[in-house]
C-alpha cells in the first residue's frame, strides 16, 4: 500500500538490503510473512522504498538492479494526500522482513 501520509512522501523512508553473505539473496513476498508466496528475489544493495509495514514486515517497492536512492528508484509512487492503496506502478512491489533493511532517509 502506499499513500494516505498527508503531506509527508507517499513512501516514508528509502533504504538499501544489508550486504548479505555471498550468494545469499532477500526473498521478496506477496504479503508479510515467511509463509506467503516468494515473488522475487533481491540481493546486497538493492535501493527500496519502505511504504508499508506489519509488525517486523516492510512493503517495499523498487526497481530492480538501483543500488542508491539516486539511481533509478523513481517509481512514479503518486502524491501521498491520496487515499492508501495499493502500487500499480512501473516498479516492483512486495514484502521483506525489514532486519535485513539499512535506512537511507526518510
Amino acid at each position: 500500500m502506499v499513500a494516505g501520509n498527508g503531506d509527508l512522501d507517499t513512501c516514508l523512508t528509502t533504504s538499501l538490503v544489508k550486504e548479505l553473505r555471498p550468494g545469499a539473496f532477500l526473498s521478496v513476498r506477496e504479503g508479510p510473512g515467511v509463509h506467503t508466496r516468494e515473488i522475487a528475489r533481491i540481493y546486497s544493495g538493492q535501493a527500496v522504498w519502505n511504504c508499508d509495514s506489519a509488525g517486523a514486515w516492510a512493503g517495499i517497492v523498487y526497481r530492480p538492479g538501483s543500488r542508491s536512492q539516486d539511481e533509478g528508484i523513481d517509481c512514479d509512487l503518486g502524491p501521498s494526500n491520496t487515499p492508501r492503496r495499493p502500487y500499480r506502478g512501473d516498479c516492483r512491489s512486495g514484502w521483506v522482513h525489514g532486519s535485513f533493511l539499512v535506512s537511507l532517509a526518510g
